[in-house]
């Protein structure tokens, strides 16, 4: 979407350090000098973690400026991230690691709005995407938390405003998961005992990592009444039930 298009820019926005270096290096640059030269555009430069557009490479093809000025760019979490450069797209990695993910989008919202010259009223005409495993409260996930919660209840509200989608995928998702590897896996982490230099409790760890509920996402201690698993159980099968309005 960005080589194909004019003057649009997108960011990524990740983790700080290596890990945003790494995701520009991998997923931005590898791809693109991988492309056959008749479908990728110029890059008229990289620089540091941002990688410009220029014109096509087939000079024969009409459409040799699309493209052109368009930008993509990998940045760290900070308050004002989305607001540099205005981007068209905005992409949040991880947001279960970003405590200060509701702050981000917050103060990027002003930028997702444009004035319709043909109605005069303002409109949502940029895209943003966010992605997370939820976490540990206090390393971020309270904010992706505090995002997840507005999204719902807005959507079930019916307040399609709020511009977010809130969308859950459970473990069931990743590839090869089986109901054998989901209770291996718990029988694992529920073995393990907390160590006293860990933070967080195996089990809490287990149900964030492979979530079958979106509590489970954020999940801040395992010591219930009732085993966590025996809930999940029971909201699955509630979950099956065919209710009639």
């Amino acid at each position: 979407r960005t080589m194909l298009s004019t003057s649009y820019h997108t960011k990524l926005i990740a983790q700080k350090g290596e890990k945003s270096e790494s995701i520009f290096e991998q997923k931005v640059k590898f791809p693109i000098e991988k492309m056959d030269w008749w479908m990728k555009l110029e890059v008229d430069r990289y620089s540091g973690e941002r990688v410009l557009f220029g014109k096509s490479n087939n000079q024969s093809d009409k459409g040799a400026d699309r493209g052109s000025y368009s930008s993509f760019t990998v940045d760290v979490p900070t308050a004002d991230a989305i607001n540099s450069g205005t981007p068209s797209l905005v992409l949040l990695d991880e947001i279960g690691l970003m405590g200060i993910v509701g702050e981000i989008i917050s103060q990027g919202r002003p930028t997702m709005f444009r004035s319709n010259p043909l109605t005069g009223k303002m409109e949502m005409v940029r895209q943003l995407f966010a992605w997370g495993t939820g976490g540990n409260m206090k390393d971020g996930a309270s904010g992706m938390k505090g995002e997840w919660k507005a999204a719902k209840e807005a959507w079930a509200d019916k307040d399609f405003r709020h511009g977010l989608i809130p969308v859950f995928i459970n473990a069931e998702a990743k590839p090869g998961f089986t109901k054998e590897f989901y209770e291996s896996e718990m029988a694992y982490y529920y073995r393990k005992k907390k160590g006293p230099q860990e933070k967080e409790d195996p089990k809490v760890i287990f149900h964030y990592t492979y979530p079958m509920t979106e509590d489970d996402m954020f999940l801040e201690s395992s010591k219930t009444i009732i085993p966590i698993d025996e809930i999940n159980k029971h909201l699955e099968n509630s979950n099956k039930v065919f209710r009639k309005e």
